[in-house]
């Protein structure tokens, strides 16, 4: 069995090192990276992936389907060791599967190597959300009013000068987040007073700056796009979202209907945002959360230049394009991809569908689970996917670590029984108090 904690010489090293070959280095194998190394090594891309500690199962790693993939333990923070393996294995490009410090080095690593991909201004721009929304009110895009405070100790939250500027300047509700932060993690929705100051920023974003936003009211949409060697975008999906209880700011549901009339207001947003942008953002996947507000206004309040979440893929993959097949053709072979949504269009789903997390409205223990899905019901089940047990603690998701407890999938002619049926199925679901 091959390890994954020591560096992986592969029978297909020789085919590594042809200059006719697309090898693509990867910065960060997480748990959820798994799948789209398959999907990439099944296409016959060779793959060689960065991380220190990479999570692939044993099993994956003993397959053939492995044997075009080297790991190499080292943190791909030490640039050094990416200059060997990119002149070793003859790299003809590069991904970053997770989001954070790998986003970042490979802005960096494109840039000094010239591979196609987002650079340092443009993932910067985007990664720092007070520099984003300098960047939307800048090009006149829509723009929550904002409060910057400085970084603090962990653990201790606003100053009551701080609370104070808050109510007068922006006022209730309001959304507190890190300046800095990683999608839903410390990002809280504050009603009144009280839930502002009994905010703590978590410790891992203590030493960034801290956002007070105006909270915005409409309907929350994310959608994945693509910025093509142009500059034109092609959407590749659009999906409204439910959020966890207050306060958090956790997706528990995702909605796949045709949302053309939004696509409307949505996309003059974002052409002018990757305008704005300009080609350092071009080859490059883009994942966006916004508010769309009862008159039109698109508020983009978090986008990074990934491939999108392991969950919003898998809808794509189901009810659009994957993001996986557009890369090895679109970038590694020049290829036209015929079922692309052409500039300005959106790819319609064949079938209205509801993606739902294990996500409850109050804290319990989980103590058995008894469906309550009919034959009829369950007919119309695509996926099912549940780690929960016995004994396990369960409660609002507060963030993205929290879908690891499973999610269920459904399609259905009619958007609203597809969600019933995903709600049934929670409550399925034994809990004691």
């Amino acid at each position: 069995m091959r390890s994954a904690q020591t560096e992986q010489r592969c029978p297909s090293d020789t085919a590594l090192a042809s200059r006719n070959s697309s090898v693509v280095l990867i910065l960060g194998v997480g748990a959820g990276s798994q799948a789209f190394i398959e999907e990439l090594l099944t296409k016959g891309v060779k793959v060689v992936a960065l991380d220190q500690a990479p999570q692939l199962t044993p099993v994956f790693l003993a397959s053939p389907l492995a044997r075009n993939l080297t790991l190499l333990p080292h943190d791909f923070s030490d640039l050094k060791v990416v200059a060997d393996a990119i002149a070793r294995y003859q790299v003809t490009h590069t991904l970053a599967l997770p989001v954070g410090r790998a986003l970042i080095y490979l802005g960096k690593i494109n840039e000094r190597y010239n591979f196609a991909g987002p650079r340092t201004p443009a993932i910067d721009t985007c990664t720092d959300k007070h520099k984003f929304h300098q960047l939307l009110t800048e090009h006149g895009l829509p723009a929550p009013r904002q409060i910057v405070l400085g970084a603090r100790t962990h653990g201790l939250g606003l100053t009551p000068d701080e609370l104070t500027r808050a109510h007068k300047e922006l006022g209730f509700p309001l959304v507190v987040k890190p300046a800095c932060g990683s999608g839903s993690q410390g990002v809280h929705y504050c009603t009144q007073a009280a839930d502002l100051a009994s905010y703590c920023v978590p410790e891992r974003f203590a030493a960034g700056e801290l956002l007070l936003e105006q909270a915005i009211e409409g309907t929350e949409y994310s959608t994945n796009f693509f910025v093509d060697a142009q500059g034109a975008f092609h959407m590749l999906g659009l999906f409204a979202k439910e959020m966890s209880a207050l306060p958090y700011r956790q997706e528990v549901a995702y909605f796949v209907a045709d949302y053309e009339q939004a696509f409307v207001h949505i996309y003059p947003a974002i052409t002018r945002l990757v305008a704005a942008l300009g080609p350092a953002c071009h080859n490059s996947f883009f994942q966006c959360d916004l508010i769309l507000t009862a008159e039109g206004a698109a508020y983009m309040i978090d986008v990074s230049l990934r491939l999108a979440g392991n969950d919003v893929i898998l809808l794509e993959q189901n009810y659009g394009i994957s993001p996986i097949k557009l890369f090895v053709h679109h970038i590694l072979k020049h290829e036209p991809l015929d079922d692309l949504a052409p500039i300005g269009t959106l790819p319609k789903p064949h079938t209205c569908a509801v993606m739902r997390f294990l996500s409850f409205s109050h804290p319990a223990t989980v103590t058995g689970f008894k469906s309550q899905l009919t034959a009829e019901e369950h007919r119309h089940v695509v996926l099912e996917q549940s780690n929960l047990k016995a004994g396990d603690k369960v409660g609002p998701l507060r963030d993205g670590r929290g879908i690891k407890h499973g999610m269920l999938l459904v399609e259905h002619e009619e958007l609203a029984e597809a969600n019933r049926i995903t709600q049934r199925y929670l409550e399925s679901f034994e809990l004691q108090a």
